[in-house]
């Protein structure tokens, strides 16, 4: 933590680190495995598409939670790339969807700052 204009920050290099961890399995998913790749576990069958969202929200949440040097911020950041390639994969590719997930996170982030 340190302390801007009286108020502390978070600064944690933990944080950072997983973000980088995130992004090298990230890398190393993308780079072993197709899109339609299935793991079949017992009677159960996960696509690889659920790994890649996880791994790419630690990857983006850890690293800009670093730079904005705070948590809530890289997690709403993280929340918003993901959910924008969610609803580019379900076919919203209208620029008016984008716009709107825009709005909605601007104003939860506003909801945070106000109950700080």
């Amino acid at each position: 933590m340190r302390e801007i204009n009286g108020k502390k920050r978070f600064r944690s290099v933990t944080f950072f680190l997983l973000g980088i961890l995130s992004f090298l399995l990230l890398s190393f998913l993308i780079k072993s495995f197709p899109p339609g790749f299935v793991v079949n576990v017992s009677i159960f069958h996960f696509s690889i598409i659920f790994p890649f969202f996880l791994l790419f929200f630690l990857a983006v949440s850890g690293i800009l939670g670093f730079i904005f040097a705070s948590k809530i911020q890289g997690i709403l950041m993280g929340l918003f790339f993901v959910s924008y390639l969610i609803i580019r994969i379900l076919g919203l590719t209208n620029w008016f969807f984008l716009i709107l997930l825009f709005l909605l996170f601007i104003v939860v982030e506003m909801f945070f700052l106000k109950a700080k």
